[in-house]
């Protein structure tokens, strides 16, 4: 009996180990494929852009509780050459022209657009930008010639816009008009008592702060690390034999009022950066404007759209639950706040009744969807610029 015991033990040991050599074997594969297609988009990208070159680090500095150097100074980790950064790891229009390093020397009407990664145009051309697809609308009426530069970032939300902004009118560029263009963002910050605070992207790709510096590490071996981390099969099986063990009771009343009370907060928050922003461009006679955006939860829980079908699966295969939960919870405060007494344009419903795909992925509309977009942001600017 014991020798069977010995030998079945030991045959499972061996299954063990062959599966613990193929997944190590799987890994290193993906790691060495990882590396070529950086190389690869690297030499794409120096190719077409010569000039790139690692942003000033007064922006990670200053911005340094919410990790952004990985998603904008390094364009070519994810984008390539549709990726075009200027000096200050900002994008920059798709001919190059319209970007900080060459602020001023354009003639033209500046105005800075403030925003997150749909600002930034995460996963589109340069041309179907939102700043591409404005500056395009409003150089279409004539006369005045307007340069549209795009001061987006990846999870960026009011509070690194007052600090972005702040630091761009310290190195002495001044624009005539700002834009702001916020919303879902404002949601998936929590604003930290001390310390540092956590990244939305980190917590809806399963990366920590660790993991996402140590895949934009120089070291190979820290990126194999993170890397294998996220990919590796027996990490993925550990994963759901501690959901198993762990698993949480389901979603409560009470923790959808916990979420409730914090959007209403983070709205607070909001408020108070619109405020600082307003007065800081009145001060310096720019033109602020403030836009709050669209997003497929408040299609949803209001009822302005049916989703299409690849829409539905995008939205039921999205972060379940957390990241519905929170969703919803915004969408609902959203509903109950006016925005008539303050000076913040809303455009949430502009894609009511639209039966088309707008969007690329539960956060970030599509061309189509920025295209919708633009023309109404254009309308609200054409008649007071």
């Amino acid at each position: 009996m014991k020798s069977r015991l010995r030998f079945v033990g030991l045959q499972i040991l061996l299954v063990v180990v062959v599966l613990v050599g193929l997944d190590l074997a799987g890994n290193a594969a993906r790691a060495i494929s990882f590396e070529y297609e950086q190389w690869a988009r690297a030499l794409r990208a120096d190719a077409v852009i010569p000039q790139e070159a690692p942003g000033p680090r007064f922006v990670a500095e200053n911005l340094a509780w919410r990790y952004i150097e990985f998603y904008t100074m390094k364009p070519h980790f994810a984008w390539g050459r549709e990726y075009r950064m200027d000096g200050f790891g900002l994008r920059a229009s798709a001919d190059g022209a319209v970007s900080f390093d060459r602020h001023d020397e354009q003639a033209c009407r500046k105005v800075w657009f403030f925003g997150g990664s749909t600002t930034m145009g995460t996963g589109l051309p340069a041309t179907s930008t939102l700043p591409a697809l404005l500056q395009e609308r409003l150089n279409a009426r004539g006369g005045e010639r307007f340069c549209v530069f795009n001061l987006g970032m990846a999870s960026q939300e009011s509070t690194q816009e007052l600090l972005l902004f702040y630091e761009m009118l310290q190195r002495g560029f001044r624009p005539q008009v700002v834009i702001f263009y916020d919303g879902i963002n404002e949601a998936f910050y929590e604003r930290p008592s001390a310390g540092l605070a956590s990244t939305p992207i980190w917590q809806v790709r399963g990366l920590g702060p660790m993991q996402v510096q140590a895949m934009n590490s120089a070291s190979p071996l820290l990126r194999w690390r993170a890397a294998a981390s996220e990919a590796s099969g027996l990490v993925w099986l550990a994963q759901q034999v501690r959901a198993t063990w762990l698993t949480r009771p389901a979603t409560s009343p009470g923790d959808v009022a916990v979420l409730e009370r914090q959007m209403a907060t983070m709205m607070e928050h909001y408020r108070m950066n619109v405020r600082l922003l307003r007065g800081m461009a009145t001060d310096l006679g720019i033109r602020a404007f403030f836009f709050w955006q669209p997003a497929m939860s408040y299609d949803l829980h209001a009822g302005r759209r049916a989703l299409t079908e690849r829409e539905r699966v995008m939205w039921d295969e999205y972060g379940k639950p957390d990241e519905h939960l929170r969703h919803v919870a915004f969408a609902r405060h959203r509903a109950t706040t006016s925005f008539e007494d303050f000076p913040v344009f809303d455009v949430s419903d502009v894609f009511a009744g639209v039966r088309e795909q707008v969007y690329m992925d539960p956060r970030h509309p599509n061309s189509r969807g920025n295209a919708l977009i633009a023309d109404r942001l254009h309308a609200v600017l054409a008649e007071r610029l």
